[in-house]
């Protein structure tokens, strides 16, 4: 299920003055969510299916506020949200800091899952280590490329920034000039994905064939 935390933050008339409303907005509808997802486990954990269940639990991007630290202020830190796979059995625990996408759920799900079919995806499995972690955005007209400690911006034409986004979280320092080969693998890299996903979009082809019979 999904639960929703934008503007206006809105809380159902029943859970109103429940939770506290903090300094920002945001704050009470948190206090909504967390409680929404506490009874949903409790509820869960009751279930018969709930021991041999994989729950992943997201979000899509972060709130900027005036107070927000300046990490979560830059191009990288507007998408540093977590992503949390669980199992009752407690044989996930750990953290991992590796940079990851949304793109990523798919495949890990598959991998922990143990399917062992073809999968056609962009993504990678989060519980591997066989190809290098990578992200990819577009906003405000630019595309953007984070590496494990690189960020490159591309317009779909040429680099217009390449920065090393977890030490100068303002984006102070551009390194186009002083790290070319840097900027042409990670540029490479960005126009491979794109010009994939065209060829795909334009063919019909992001999802394998249906068996036939099947829509």
């Amino acid at each position: 299920f999904t639960l929703s935390s934008h503007h206006p933050f809105l809380v159902p008339d029943k859970w109103k003055g429940r939770f506290p409303k903090g300094t920002q907005e945001i704050h009470e509808s948190l206090g909504y969510a967390d409680m929404a997802l506490r009874r949903f486990f409790e509820r869960a954990a009751r279930s018969p299916w709930y021991r041999n269940t994989l729950f992943v639990i997201t979000g899509d991007h972060t709130f900027l506020y005036n107070a927000h630290p300046a990490w979560y202020m830059n191009a990288a830190g507007r998408f540093a949200v977590p992503i949390l796979f669980f199992r009752p059995d407690g044989s996930l625990n750990g953290r991992d800091h590796a940079v990851a996408q949304h793109l990523d759920i798919l495949p890990s799900i598959l991998d922990i899952t143990g399917f062992q079919g073809e999968v056609n995806t962009f993504g990678r499995s989060l519980f591997k280590r066989d190809r290098e972690p990578y992200a990819v955005q577009y906003l405000n007209g630019q595309y953007q490329w984070i590496s494990a400690d690189r960020l490159l911006f591309f317009d779909g034409e040429r680099a217009t920034g390449l920065y090393a986004y977890r030490t100068d979280t303002l984006f102070h320092q551009d390194l186009t000039a002083a790290e070319p080969d840097t900027v042409t693998r990670l540029r490479e890299r960005l126009e491979a994905v794109i010009q994939r996903h065209a060829w795909a979009l334009d063919r019909n082809a992001l999802l394998p064939p249906a068996p036939d019979g099947q829509p």
